[in-house]
Order: structure tokens, then C-alpha cells, then sequence
């Protein structure tokens, strides 16, 4: 399969923010959840999901239903944009699969449920920001994923059809956009999600173990 253009997400795929993700999902559920017995593996499970769907699911599971989901998003993004030192980089060989296929003109474009500003500025910070043309951030969209507007969005700016597009992700939710908007879809074995048992529209057309691998794919 050649493709014309690739669509990533950027936290979990491009850039090591797991370390990022889980205390700020900490800090946030500190707030929402206090005295409770929020563990890692409480959170894990909800990795992947919009920000709104995982905290509604955690109030659920730990039986509080009087947060403010704004307060808590506040206290959310507000450690996040706070604690650049939690990045832990490029994930290994992504820098050097994005400059190679930067040399040979394909497109390319970041996927993200996060801002733009937060993603373009940590991208910047890392040096990998030159080689994208687009980011379709929360603020371009009003169906995030996995609904498969983002996609649409990137794609439609990129110039390129859909079908033409190979989207990388490391959630559910990413594939489930991907597949929705109707572009194959792979899933990075780096991911945090559990990949053996995505089913239905979060199965992915294959999975990436390497970003040098795209390569092939061009």
C-alpha cells in the first residue's frame, strides 16, 4: 500500500508525554476524586479517551457525581501546560522516519484531542514542528474523535482524500476516527492501550513497531 499522506496523533504517538498525562490525570483526579483510591491502573484503562468521557467514567466507577467537569479539565490542562519536564522526548526512531519522509515531499499532519497551541509548542520544543503542515486541534473541531471530523479536517487541508491517507495512532479512539473518516489505520506498539483486543471500527489495518517502517509505505 502507497499512501499520499499521514495523519498522526501527537501525545502517545509523536511525543513521550505518558509520564505528563498520568500526573496531570492524577492532579485532576486529586481535585474530583478526593480520599479516593485512584491507582494507576484506574487511570491506564481510560487512556485514549476524550478527556470529558474518561473523567465522567471515573466519577462513575468511584461513585461521585457532583464535579464540575470544567474545574476538573481546568486542573487538568493547567498541570499539563505547566510541567514541560514531564515529557520524556520523541518516541525512539520518530524524529528520523518524519525527516525522511519530510525529504520526500509527503504531507503530513498532526490528529490531536489536545489544543493546538499546547501540541505546536511542545512539538517546537522538541524539534519535530517543522514537519507538519497542519494541526487540527480540540478548537478546529466540534465532534473530537473518535467521531471522524478531525480526520476529515486534517485531510481536507492536507489536499488529500481519505482513502489516500494512512493515520497513526495510539488509542482506540485514534482508530476508531481514522476508520470512521475512512483511512487505513495503524496503531504504534508503543502504545499504552491494549492493542490485542481492539474490535469493530478500533481495529486498525495494522500495527507500527517501528516509524521507519512508514517508509514503505510511500
Amino acid at each position: 500500500m502507497n499512501f499520499k499522506a499521514f495523519l498522526f496523533d501527537c501525545d502517545g504517538t509523536i511525543i513521550n508525554t505518558d509520564r505528563l498525562i498520568m500526573n496531570a490525570w492524577r492532579a485532576a483526579t486529586d481535585f474530583m476524586l478526593p480520599g479516593k483510591p485512584v491507582n494507576e491502573q484506574d487511570l491506564r484503562k481510560h487512556f485514549g479517551r476524550t478527556f470529558d468521557e474518561a473523567a465522567m467514567l471515573l466519577a462513575q466507577e468511584f461513585g461521585v457525581d457532583d464535579y464540575n467537569p470544567e474545574e476538573v479539565a481546568e486542573v487538568y490542562w493547567t498541570y499539563h501546560k505547566g510541567h514541560p519536564e514531564d515529557i520524556d522526548g520523541v518516541f525512539p526512531t520518530v524524529a528520523e522516519a518524519l525527516k525522511s519522509l519530510k525529504a520526500k515531499g509527503i504531507p503530513m499532519g498532526i490528529v490531536t484531542s489536545g489544543f493546538y497551541e499546547t501540541c505546536s509548542k511542545e512539538l517546537e520544543e522538541l524539534g519535530v514542528r517543522e514537519f507538519f503542515d497542519v494541526i487540527v486541534g480540540a478548537g478546529d473541531v466540534t465532534q473530537p474523535k473518535p467521531n471522524a471530523q478531525p480526520a476529515l479536517i486534517c485531510c481536507e487541508r492536507l489536499g488529500v482524500e481519505p482513502k489516500e491517507a494512512l493515520l497513526i495512532g495510539d488509542s482506540k479512539n485514534d482508530i476508531a476516527c481514522g476508520n470512521n473518516a475512512g483511512c487505513t489505520t495503524a496503531i504504534v506498539s508503543w502504545s499504552l492501550c491494549n492493542i490485542n483486543n481492539l474490535q469493530g471500527v478500533e481495529k486498525p489495518d495494522m500495527v507500527i513497531s517501528d516509524a521507519k517502517q512508514l517508509l514503505e509505505y510511500i
